[in-house]
């Protein structure tokens, strides 16, 4: 974990810029996909608390629609994620998952499984996002 090899300082750096990508990242979820945006999940390494240096910043999203609508409104957060890792030098991944499809197959397909059990959730109030996190206890898968 690269906060445990850093300074406090670093570390507090490191975890605020962190919070900046996590809010950008969102927002463009949100404002590609309004009401219909179920979930934005932080996945991988940094979901499991063993990224580095060179991790990529994995997200996926919960969308109600069919797959092919909901890939042209994915256009606006790949170009946001690629904005995000410019700014960054760090390579963000946004991914999206149809509602019914995550539904239909939580409990069969690996990569489903793997969001359920590590995946944290990004958690809003009303519009505005929060920065924090909330366990997959609290998401119900």
């Amino acid at each position: 974990n690269i906060l445990k090899q850093s300074s406090k300082e670093d570390a507090e750096k490191i975890i605020s810029i962190a919070q900046r990508r996590i809010e950008k990242i969102a927002a463009s979820y949100r404002q590609a996909f309004g009401a219909d945006l179920q979930s934005v999940f932080l996945c991988g390494d940094y979901a499991r608390g063993d990224y580095n240096t060179d991790s990529d910043v994995d997200y996926a999203a919960v969308v109600n629609g069919d797959r092919d609508g909901l890939q042209q409104k994915m256009k606006l957060v790949w170009q946001n994620a690629a904005d995000l890792g410019l700014e960054y030098d760090i390579m963000v991944l946004p991914t999206l998952i149809p509602k019914a499809d995550y539904e239909k197959y939580k409990t069969l397909l690996p990569q489903y499984q793997i969001l359920q059990r590590e995946g944290k959730r990004i958690v809003w109030r009303a519009d505005k996002i929060s920065f924090g996190l909330i366990s997959r206890k609290s998401h119900g898968g």
